[in-house]
């Protein structure tokens, strides 16, 4: 075997991983004598006759070594790297969820939620088309904020009877076509939104210079509670907004 201290080392190190002292001292064994019968390996390592079977047994479920014959009955080491590796992902899996748990407790503490589900839109093409079916499939209601010339003359083209009549919060001095209930409200941001049945929503953001192509359109948001905390303040708009004549 090791010299006497390495051995302290090495058995010192195999506790570590989760091994017992006689279970160490086995594996120890077989590792530096090579395949051996029980009655050697108690001889060799120390570990009395009447225990080295259970050890062998808990070393062979726990991976370390492995039965090659069984008349007559003779164990060998798995070898020192093939373990090492197999625990290595082992405990790389348990911190993993460690870290992912944990850090599940401290959002709860601090009320952080996990990313909400959200859709940058980049083309113009996919905004129209997507307010397009926001507006239509919508089942239950639906909320429109109109701050901008262009969301005004994008509801001008929607079909009246292809969609349910809608409450439109528009800009003070914005013409809005009357396909549902218009309110107009003073100093609202170039910011134009759909809210679709409080389960779709999408943020469409005024170009600040007409000449200027944005590199981002808008966002569609499927976040329930994002868009819950969304409604609550559009109704809160909506009941000091003046109905538009």
């Amino acid at each position: 075997m090791a010299s006497q201290v390495n051995t302290e080392e090495i058995l010192r190190e195999l506790r570590e991983l989760g091994l017992s002292e006689y279970e160490a001292l086995v594996y120890m064994t077989l590792l530096s004598r090579g395949e051996l019968t029980p009655r050697k390996i108690s001889e060799e390592s120390g570990v009395p006759r009447t225990k080295v079977y259970e050890v062998l047994r808990r070393l062979g479920e726990k991976g370390w070594v492995v039965t090659i014959s069984r008349k007559p009955l003779i164990y060998a080491p798995r070898k020192p790297a093939e373990i090492l590796e197999e625990k290595k992902r082992f405990y790389e899996e348990r911190v993993e969820k460690a870290k992912n748990l944990l850090e599940e407790v401290e959002r709860s503490r601090l009320g952080l939620v996990p990313p909400a589900e959200i859709l940058v839109i980049r083309r113009r093409e996919a905004l129209t088309r997507i307010l397009q079916e926001l507006l239509i499939g919508a089942k239950e209601e639906i909320r429109v904020l109109v701050t901008t010339p262009a969301m005004a003359r994008f509801l001008e083209g929607v079909k009246r009877e292809r969609v349910l009549r809608p409450l439109i919060l528009a800009r003070e001095g914005l013409y809005v076509s009357s396909i549902g209930e218009v309110k107009s409200l003073t100093m609202l941001l170039p910011l134009d939104m759909v809210i679709s049945d409080k389960s779709k929503m999408v943020l469409c953001f005024g170009k600040m210079l007409e000449r200027t192509e944005p590199r981002v359109y808008g966002v569609l948001i499927s976040d329930p509670e994002i868009i819950g905390a969304v409604i609550e303040y559009f109704d809160f708009l909506w009941e000091r907004a003046a109905l538009m004549k």
